[in-house]
């Protein structure tokens, strides 16, 4: 084992026992700190758990590149970053300062106190929307050859008929799968009649599954789940236990099955929840950390050349512009995507060859003190999410926060983020808009 880096993990581990301390001891309810908690726990997988097997196993390469010589370089990075982040988390957490949801004032304007009044508006937004977000996607999918009648049909099982390869006519119109996650969890925190439940979650999730979505499927679980669980007592530990058991399993689940589910090879399907081995459940599935690393490596070799936020930010500035306003209709390939690339000596898409932690990402664009202070600024925002869980419009506010880290955190390219905050901000800007907060007040319990 490099001893260099196994330090480095030792000392990076005081980023997780501290606010495990805060929790076991009471100090930082989880109901209070639900965002930070969740955060530190993928964190955790991705920043210390899964380098902690890379370390002990002796890992040296990945790909084409030679990467456990940085290995100590990287993890130091994370917990510097994590460090200011935890720091700052609660310093503003202590102060129970709360955020001013701007939402919250505009609803208070007379046109949308009106359209409160009237309680079918806000269950028409409820209900009708969602419906609409499945019908854009398969009206994309009917004009690229995908018939829905097929798509829905659990006995037709030509394994060559693979909707996940499909290429959208509007990317737009597949995007709205992001807004419909929200919606199909709202159906469960505001109740919503019973048929329209099971309606939704089946057209919705089988949908997800056949476009190997895996990240919908399992993030809106995670928000159905969560929202549950803010319903137990503190006391009762056993209850949000049992459904991160419950979570854990419907996330291997998908892990094990989802090209199974997408080419339609129904029989090939497994229930046992490491059926594809433990190594590839639980360590291929969070190896961020060799991606950053490559990363890490062909910058220091690159004589340390940072982009200083070009793909960070520029790159998000015109993410929304057509293609057809660019020459050729192409708008280029961001620093970083071509940088990680050549980092492990790839041609390919993205999606071949990992993903960054949004920590490295910041790194690549403004060094350490770039990462670190990026990590402050999302400390401070996670700080002021002090929500009332009595309200369900908080409720849904603070699962858009939990889906929105997952994908910050483990997708490191902000750009897609921003899309999935204007997605989700879709059903979310209706449901504070369009709902009254007397039919959002749900009994809680401490």
């Amino acid at each position: 084992m490099d001893v260099a880096a196994g330090l480095a993990l030792l000392v990076h581990s005081i980023n997780f026992i501290m606010p495990l301390y805060l929790l076991l001891t009471g100090k930082a309810p989880w109901k209070k700190h639900t965002a930070w908690f969740f955060s530190l726990f993928v964190f955790w997988l991705l920043t210390w758990a899964n380098p902690c097997y890379h370390v002990v196993n002796g890992t040296v390469s990945f790909h084409n590149a030679t990467v456990s010589e940085v290995f100590p370089s990287v993890l130091w990075i994370y917990f510097w970053s994590l460090g200011v982040f935890n720091g700052i988390y609660w310093f503003y957490a202590s102060a129970n300062v709360r955020l001013k949801q701007p939402l919250h004032k505009l609803s208070k304007l007379p046109i949308f106190q009106k359209l409160q009044e009237t309680s079918w508006v806000g269950k028409l937004w409820l209900i009708v929307p969602p419906y609409l977000c499945l019908f854009a996607q398969w009206t994309d999918m009917q004009a690229t050859g995908v018939n829905m009648l097929d798509l829905y049909n659990p006995w037709f099982t030509d394994s060559n008929y693979t909707v996940w390869l499909y290429q959208p006519v509007n990317p737009y119109f597949q995007a709205l799968g992001d807004s419909l996650m929200l919606w199909v969890i709202a159906a469960f925190v505001f109740r919503t009649p019973w048929w329209h439940r099971v309606l939704i979650v089946y057209l919705a999730f089988t949908l997800f599954f056949l476009e190997a979505w895996r990240y919908r499927t399992i993030l809106t679980a995670l928000g159905i789940l969560v929202h549950y669980a803010w319903n137990f007592k503190s006391k009762e530990a056993w209850k949000p236990i049992l459904l991160c058991l419950v979570f854990g399993y419907i996330t291997l689940f998908a892990t094990n099955n989802r090209w199974h589910i997408a080419h339609r090879n129904f029989d090939e399907i497994t229930l046992n929840p490491i059926g594809i081995g433990i190594e590839e459940a639980l360590v291929k599935q969070t190896n961020n950390f060799v991606t950053d690393a490559a990363l890490y490596k062909f910058v220091s070799d690159s004589s340390g050349i940072h982009d200083l936020g070009q793909s960070t930010f520029g790159y998000s500035l015109y993410r929304f512009v057509p293609r057809s306003f660019f020459q050729n209709n192409d708008k280029g390939t961001p620093p970083i995507i071509e940088a990680q690339k050549q980092s492990i000596g790839k041609t390919g898409e993205v999606t071949e060859i990992g993903a960054h932690t949004n920590i490295v990402e910041y790194w690549f664009g403004f060094g350490i003190l770039g990462s670190i202070l990026i990590m402050l600024f999302l400390a401070m925002l996670l700080a002021h999410l002090n929500f009332d869980l009595s309200n369900r419009k908080n409720r849904m506010s603070i699962i858009a926060v939990l889906i929105l880290v997952f994908q910050v955190i483990t997708r490191g390219f902000t750009p897609q983020h921003i899309e999935l905050l204007l997605f989700l901000s879709i059903p979310l800007s209706g449901i504070w808009l369009l709902i009254s907060d007397k039919n959002s007040t749900i009994k809680t319990v401490d």
